[in-house]
């Protein structure tokens, strides 16, 4: 008997992509099929923005723009789900 394990499923966030001013913050739903748990994050470059789980909720997250650029916020579950967040300072 073969036991075949699905893929995790991606993290998709919505909206797929943020565009904000410096000193704005946008509220993001990032999520994956399946998935309960809390999703880990990383910023590639922490100057641009910043991210956090909005309190009491493993979905939400509020992004801060700090200075202008371009970065990326990486997703991971603890099953091996991953997902991308571009995000854009102006």
């Amino acid at each position: 008997m073969t036991i075949i394990i699905p893929p995790p499923e991606p993290v998709l966030c919505v909206p797929p992509s943020v565009t904000l001013a410096v000193a704005q913050r946008v509220v993001v739903t990032c999520s994956a099929a399946g998935f309960t748990g809390q999703i880990a994050y990383t910023i590639a470059d922490p100057m641009i923005a910043s991210v956090q789980v909005v309190a009491g909720t493993y979905t939400l997250f509020y992004v801060t723009g700090l200075n202008v650029g371009a970065t990326t916020v990486n997703f991971v579950t603890s099953d091996g789900g991953t997902g991308q967040l571009p995000i854009t300072v102006n």
